[in-house]
């Protein structure tokens, strides 16, 4: 299984990035998680991003104190147009 994990750049290579990946893990075993921080991912253009959701089975996203920044929401967006299951990390939990 194929797992993005769509979060604001905001979070890349933070605390609460690594704790993401850690819920994640729990839940989805197995998995190989797409984190675009670490995928070479960091454009201007959204379309690596988009491919990458593509790509991935499963959407989990993260927001920031319940907003969801723009490039996220595209992420969701992208998620459900292509039928795929999205979830929302809501503190340790994955809904």
């Amino acid at each position: 299984m194929q797992i993005y994990f769509a979060h604001p750049i905001i979070l890349y290579h933070s605390i609460a990035e690594n704790k993401g990946l850690e819920i994640m893990s729990r839940y989805f075993d197995n998995a190989n998680i797409i984190n675009p921080s670490e995928a070479d991912l960091k454009h201007r253009d959204m379309t690596p991003y988009y491919e990458a959701v593509d790509y991935s089975d499963v959407i989990v996203y993260m927001d920031i104190a319940g907003f969801v920044t723009a490039g996220v929401g595209n992420e969701i967006l992208r998620a459900f147009e292509r039928g795929k299951d999205v979830y929302k990390m809501i503190g340790e939990q994955v809904n």
